[in-house]
């Protein structure tokens, strides 16, 4: 809902903005065309297939449309932190020169690296998170999730 909301706001205020996203929806998939962009409340949204049901969102057909188009974009902004699209996303950006704003809605709390998958977070973090976020701009919401980062 924020990414939806804050992507029509930005085209209201003039500022284009284009979501690429995944078809995921839980373990089903949304009832979208796949790899072809759409117009949602003014927004160009396209959603790419994911080859995994689980909460890494694994597409490579995203990453590939990531990387022929990043160039054409000022920023690219990535919302969560934990799932391989936001993690690839992220380095594709960072390696094609364009600046990366990570909103990471609590992802980078103590109490997100303490549950769940805590040997694959710790292992993502100290290999390539840490690298990724240091060159990245982090979008705060609040001051304790400020001090997470």
């Amino acid at each position: 809902m924020s990414v939806s909301m804050l992507s029509e706001q930005l085209m209201k205020a003039g500022v284009y903005t284009e979501v690429y996203t995944t078809t995921a929806n839980g373990k089903v998939e949304l009832d979208v065309k796949p790899g072809k962009a759409s117009q949602v409340e003014g927004v160009t949204v396209t959603y790419f297939k994911r080859l995994t049901k689980d909460h890494t969102h694994f597409s490579p057909a995203l990453f590939k449309k990531l990387w022929m188009q990043v160039k054409q974009f000022d920023v690219v902004h990535i919302h969560a932190w934990w799932n391989l699209v936001s993690l690839f996303s992220s380095l594709i950006a960072l390696s094609r020169g364009i600046p990366v704003v990570i909103s990471p809605r609590g992802t980078l709390s103590p109490y997100s690296f303490q549950n769940k998958n805590i040997g694959t977070k710790w292992a993502i973090h100290n290999f390539l998170g840490q690298f990724l976020l240091k060159k990245s701009h982090i979008h705060a919401t609040s001051d304790r999730e400020k001090e997470a980062k």
